[in-house]
């Protein structure tokens, strides 16, 4: 879950240009960074741990380097352990996992490892490789371009064959200067931008778009190599270029972080997400009668609530599963909707290799056109609402929602859009009063160790939700239950210790409502701190702490209700001073298993 780049340039300044690639990269990992040039016949390093504006203490002059932005996997956080990694005459940045990387080790048992990386073993492995070959064509006298070529396919075939994993990865080779060497085998993507002046390489296009409008896409198994104008792939070289959107740099963000900018103006981007599906976008016209929804993280929980619209409304039977959890080969539905808002996150992509040769109809659900998710999936419906910096999600989620909520509204052949734009306006009036409404339940929440986040029906996803995004941000303990599973464990861990807080999802328009009093009134039986979040918080007795929200129609109520639980995951963590838009031990996209 690392990002990698590397660059050919005519100039000399291609440190700066690897940088800005980077910083596109950092959502993959920010753990710690670094970059390799070469310069006079030798490598320049220049190594930092966190983000990756610390590599502009140390810019070097070249023209071809290698850059990596880290999410550590093997090996703790430390310049050891910090990519690129440099053995004799090579250096490697590298993303994904090599699966059987101790048993590698275990054979050099006589080696000094220098890291705790997995990646080390590729370095040492592929130098082995190189100079096996070359013992091979000791007889030779053929130096040319072409020998290290097959020098480096060579290699590249005898990795593949030893290493288990799926990884991308690309080298510079001290003997052949002017080229960076790469390869990619299984979900880890590469895409490569080469013209007169330049080539290049990266694990997201968005990397390169600042050098060009167009990419060729790596498939897996391939290899080869980048120079100056230059390309090779194998094997086939018969890659299509392709189009990718232009990313200007990112505009001055409205407030302090990235996450508070994106939560605001969620309503705005869902407005004109919806313009653009109603306008640009032609729906796929499917008839399934059994869909599996799959997803990670918050794009899973936006299919549980997807599963609720699509069945009520369309009365057609969804299967909701965690990606890494789908094993239901046999057993598929003939329609499989995957949500990733990177369409990179491989847990997802791996269930496209569990279902290949099978007859089935694929529809893609991801925010990033141009994704290995978007091109190799039967359909793609966009959520259409740009970039999202900050890593915890905001409005990603509700942009997923808002596609499949229009979705299942064209299932079923019903139109209730005009809801929506009474919908984003109650959205917009409730982040402008959320930081007044909230203060003392922001104040009693900075004190708990422990929060229950409970609800009924389709607001259950929605305090999962919560759940994770306190988790995310705050680093709290947050568990999420459908408030109909208390009495059945659940209410043995309700007391009245005072760093333990009950956060109920209660609006009156649910038609369990009167179910929901009566869990409240279970909790405050045991002594348990309540919060209620609901537009009649008066209705429940001896409430001490509520946020008050407008009335909405139960069916679209998550699109209101998802807001607090951003907030206060967002409140909590400015409390306590952590880092909001890359909170610890995660990245934005999840590229490795």
């Amino acid at each position: 879950m690392c990002g990698l780049i590397g660059i050919v340039h005519k100039d000399d300044n291609v440190c700066e240009k690897i940088y800005d690639g980077l910083e596109y990269l950092q959502y993959r990992g920010y753990d710690s960074c670094g970059i390799a040039v070469i310069q006079d016949d030798d490598f320049q390093i220049n190594k930092q741990t966190g983000s990756v504006s610390n590599l502009k203490k140390n810019y070097s002059n070249g023209k071809i380097g290698i850059g990596h932005t880290r999410w550590a996997t093997h090996g703790c956080i430390s310049i050891k352990n910090t990519h690129p990694f440099v053995y004799e005459n090579l250096a490697i940045v590298h993303n994904g996992i090599i699966e059987n990387y101790s048993e590698i080790k275990d054979r050099y048992a006589d080696y000094e490892w220098k890291t705790g990386s997995d990646t080390e073993v590729i370095l040492k492995l592929a130098y082995e490789y190189l100079e096996e070959y070359k013992n091979l064509q000791k007889d030779d006298n053929d130096k040319s371009d072409s020998l290290s070529v097959l020098e480096w396919d060579y290699a590249f075939n005898k990795l593949c064959e030893n290493l288990e994993g799926s990884f991308a990865v690309a080298f510079l080779d001290l003997n052949h200067s002017d080229k960076v060497f790469f390869i990619r085998k299984g979900l880890s993507p590469l895409s490569i931008a080469v013209s007169d002046e330049f080539a290049a390489i990266a694990s997201d296009c968005l990397a390169l778009s600042e050098l060009s409008d167009h990419v060729i896409d790596i498939n897996n198994g391939q290899y080869g190599y980048i120079q100056n104008g230059k390309y090779e792939i194998k094997p086939g070289n018969i890659n299509k270029k392709r189009h990718i959107i232009k990313s200007p740099k990112i505009s001055e963000k409205s407030h302090d972080t990235w996450f508070e900018h994106e939560f605001d103006t969620q309503p705005m981007v869902l407005s004109n997400a919806l313009h653009k599906l109603n306008n640009t976008f032609t729906w796929p016209s499917l008839k399934p009668n059994l869909i599996d929804i799959i997803g990670c993280g918050s794009a899973y929980l936006a299919g549980n609530v997807g599963k609720y619209w699509i069945e009520k409304y369309a009365k057609i039977l969804c299967r909701i599963n965690m990606s890494s959890e789908w094993q239901n080969i046999e057993g598929y539905s003939k329609t499989i909707a995957l949500i990733s808002q990177s369409g990179e996150t491989a847990d997802t992509l791996s269930v496209l290799d569990r279902i290949q040769n099978k007859e089935v109809s694929t529809i893609g659900f991801v925010n990033t056109l141009g994704s290995t998710l978007s091109r190799s999936v039967n359909h793609i419906i966009p959520t259409f609402v740009g970039q999202e910096v900050s890593v915890a999600s905001t409005k990603a989620m509700t942009g997923q929602m808002l596609s499949l909520f229009l979705w299942a509204n064209k299932l079923a052949g019903i139109d209730r859009q005009n809801e929506l734009l009474d919908v984003f306006a109650k959205m917009s009036n409730i982040i402008d009063l959320l930081p007044e409404y909230s203060k003392e339940v922001i104040d009693v929440c900075s004190n708990v160790h422990d929060l229950f986040i409970l609800a009924k029906g389709n607001l259950v996803p929605i305090a999962y939700e919560g759940a994770l995004k306190i988790k995310e941000l705050a680093y709290v303990h947050a568990e999420a239950f459908s408030a109909s599973e208390l009495k059945h464990g659940p209410l043995a861990m309700i007391n009245q210790d005072a760093s333990q807080a009950i956060v109920f999802l209660a609006p009156s328009s649910s038609h369990l409502w009167k179910k929901m009093l009566s869990s409240v009134e279970e909790v405050q039986s045991r002594g348990g701190k309540v919060i209620i979040i609901s537009d009649q918080p008066e209705k429940f007795k001896n409430i001490h702490y509520s946020i008050k929200m407008p009335y909405i129609d139960e069916d679209l109520a998550p699109f209101l209700y998802v807001l607090p639980m951003q907030w206060l995951a967002y409140k909590l963590a400015v409390r306590k001073g952590n880092s909001i838009d890359m909170p610890r031990n995660l990245a934005k996209s999840v590229t490795v298993e």
